[in-house]
């Protein structure tokens, strides 16, 4: 800003620990260091809500907890995936008058990871479009009975998230305890608190074979897709590194990012002999590809997390 003399722009810094910057001439300073009137945390907050600064630079904080409606902008220079994405994004979802729209520059995500991140939270909001008034009820009282948190927790998670002074580690404290007992549950208890009742391997698989239907062209049977799904999840499922990889990793979506679709490809390749239109498709269009990928994502996940019994 200084470069190019813009005067009508200034700008607060906002970070956790002290940086050194020998350019700069910068050692061991904190946020408040390099603020104008030696801003620190909550006092960044409410600086930031005057007119006098319209830029926020920021590394590391106010991911949760920091409820700014004037933000309309986010230039992001950092990896986000999974929850962090969500949580950092939506920064810009408050309302305020005349803001009609936001804006977001991305340096370092690719678009379909962000997509990716926020399906997860999506996938199942379906509420808008039923009329039955008494379903949010039932919903509600179907969650409270798996004992997976106490109605105390939420009442002390809403006042610290709607507090605007609200501290982040006040936010998170309901939501680990939630998160332990979660856990604890059976994997088939963990799926129904999520709304995904999948029990029957033999319905998960016709699930699959359904979607397949519309990912694949050509003269294809059901038993097509069952011998082809079958095949791929068997290969995949006795691969050493994915059984690591899926022990390592809490969600599908973050086991996806690792060496899943490279191992994939080998078994598509594998099964060229027996299974060569199929094949061949998935080999030549990305788009049919990145579909089986997508159908297939969560019961390999599944079966690697059932042997590796995590």
């Amino acid at each position: 800003m200084d470069k190019m003399k813009y005067a009508d722009c200034k700008a607060l810094v906002a970070f956790s620990g002290t940086i050194t910057d020998s350019e700069s001439q910068i050692t061991k300073a904190d946020e408040g260091d390099l603020n104008d009137h030696k801003e620190r945390d909550d006092g960044i907050k409410g600086a930031f809500d005057t007119d006098s600064y319209q830029v926020l630079i920021v590394a590391s904080k106010f991911q949760t907890g920091f409820d700014q409606p004037k933000l309309v902008a986010m230039y992001v220079d950092k990896r986000l995936d999974g929850v962090l994405a969500v949580q950092t994004l939506s920064r810009l979802n408050r309302t305020f008058p005349g803001k009609d729209k936001t804006f977001v520059l991305d340096f370092r995500n690719k678009p379909e990871d962000i997509l990716n991140s926020f399906l997860p939270f999506y996938r199942t909001a379906k509420l808008s479009g039923i009329t039955d008034r008494n379903l949010v009820h039932t919903l509600r009282e179907k969650l409270d009975q798996a004992g997976v948190y106490l109605w105390s927790e939420v009442e002390v998670f809403a006042k610290a998230y709607f507090d605007p002074k609200g501290k982040q580690a006040a936010i998170q404290h309901p939501l680990k305890q939630a998160h332990d007992r979660y856990k604890e549950h059976k994997q088939e208890e963990q799926e129904l608190f999520r709304g995904e009742p999948w029990d029957d391997p033999n319905d998960r698989l016709s699930a699959i074979i359904k979607k397949m239907n519309e990912v694949f062209s050509g003269n294809l049977s059901d038993a097509d897709f069952r011998g082809y799904a079958t095949t791929l999840i068997g290969k995949m499922v006795d691969d050493p590194m994915l059984q690591e990889q899926a022990k390592a990793n809490d969600t599908a979506e973050s086991f996806s990012n690792g060496a899943y679709e490279q191992k994939l490809t080998g078994a598509v390749v594998d099964a060229l002999e027996s299974h060569g239109a199929m094949a061949d498709q998935a080999l030549k269009h990305p788009r049919v590809f990145k579909g089986l990928a997508s159908l297939l994502l969560d019961e390999v996940y599944r079966q690697l997390r059932e042997k590796a019994e995590v």
